[in-house]
């Protein structure tokens, strides 16, 4: 938001612009160098939430193959 002060008749208003400008427009930004980033610290929170998220990942594909294995039949004359 930029305030401008403009005298008018000897009183100070104060008028609110606001310029949008689209992304195609706008100052291309400089992107970090993903080289020279170093390990990222994670809390015991997040490693613990990573590491469910991992394990839920693992048993929903396992699941889904289970689920294709059994749709295909296979497991039928496996089994009996």
């Amino acid at each position: 938001m930029n305030a401008l002060n403009d005298t008018l008749c000897g009183q100070h208003a104060v008028e609110n612009r606001y310029v949008v400008v689209h992304p195609c427009y706008d100052a291309p930004e400089e992107k970090c160098d993903v080289d020279k980033l170093g390990p990222m610290k994670m809390t015991r929170a997040v490693k613990w939430s990573l590491m469910t998220l991992r394990g839920y990942l693992v048993v929903m594909i396992l699941l889904s193959a289970y689920k294709f294995i059994d749709m295909s039949g296979v497991l039928g004359h496996l089994i009996g």
